[in-house]
């Protein structure tokens, strides 16, 4: 029992957004660039590195050798548990990620309900955690600028992460599903033709509340050009540049 309160008592739960203003902020994303993307930084040069996702079960491979590290952990909606496309977070992959802040996404008002299982599987592990959450307000303001799509987690931790005024934000490893995954984060859509025919899947649904990569991606630029107001300088790795603007920047 005394052991199940000092877990309990290790995490501290945040309504607002983590204050990353000032600092320098590298997110990985889990495309198959991200290894060249990241070969050239010096990762130790910055304050806190973000991934998302299977990222907590899937290793990036840096200067040839698997990165687990990453402080800031952003998720989706979907069930905590083994085999989920979310990823599994549990007390060994939160230490062996080093992780130390995790970030819930809530699309809607009516998923908070699903967001109590996770929190109380955040409770249950051992080292100490601030948990934070992205809130349906943002969440819906982005479908917005979707024309009503849903958005992918990865578009809503890009424009959380740039509105945070950081000194640098350095963007890793997100091709919009016009490429293929890095090994172990979803092997369905390891080549480059499987996630385009994906993304061709997506473009031609008919439903609203669907993702719609495309539009992401214009959405994207289109963040990048307002982002003077947000303070933040964003740097695009390689593989992020050709995706968005279909050269290197």
């Amino acid at each position: 029992m005394m052991s199940l309160l000092r877990r309990i008592l290790r995490k501290r739960f945040h309504f607002g957004p983590p204050d990353l203003s000032g600092q320098s902020v590298a997110i990985i994303g889990p495309a198959a660039c991200a290894e060249s993307d990241i070969s050239h930084l010096d990762l130790n040069e910055f304050d806190h590195i973000v991934r998302i996702n299977r990222s907590i079960e899937t290793p990036v491979v840096y200067r040839g050798k698997p990165l687990w590290r990453h402080d800031i952990y952003i998720r989706n909606q979907l069930p905590n548990e083994p085999g989920s496309l979310a990823g599994f977070f549990n007390d060994e992959n939160i230490r062996r990620c080093e992780t130390e802040k995790i970030i819930l996404t809530i699309f809607r008002w009516r998923y908070l309900l699903r967001s109590i299982p996770k929190i109380l599987s955040i409770w249950s592990i051992g080292p100490r955690l601030d948990i934070y959450f992205i809130g349906p307000r943002f969440c819906q303001r982005l479908t917005q600028l979707l024309g009503g799509a849903r958005p992918t987690t990865g578009f809503v931790a890009l424009a959380y992460l740039m509105e945070r005024e950081c000194s640098l934000l350095n963007i890793s490893g997100f091709t919009f599903f016009q490429t293929g995954y890095i090994n172990g984060y979803n092997d369905e859509f390891l080549s480059d033709q499987a996630a385009r025919e994906r993304l061709e899947r997506f473009e031609q649904l008919e439903k609203t509340w669907v993702h719609k990569p495309n539009r992401e991606r214009d959405a994207f630029r289109g963040l990048l050009d307002q982002n003077n107001t947000h303070k933040t300088r964003v740097v695009l790795g390689r593989g992020v540049s050709q995706a968005v603007f279909g050269s290197e920047q």
